[in-house]
């Protein structure tokens, strides 16, 4: 799950896969309309480097 500094959640992910690193990023309707979507993009991509050891 990721959160905000406020501690209210902005998205979270499940990994799909055990062999290689799939996740599934979701975001509610209500966290698309309190954060901007790019914010759960970026984690993509922050996740996909970091998962990639």
């Amino acid at each position: 799950m990721f959160v905000d500094q406020q501690g209210s959640e902005v998205g979270k992910y499940t990994k799909t896969k055990l062999i290689r690193d799939h996740y599934q990023l979701d975001m509610s309707d209500e966290q698309f309309t309190q954060h901007d979507w790019r914010v759960l993009a970026a984690m993509a991509v922050a996740l996909d480097a970091l998962q990639d050891r």
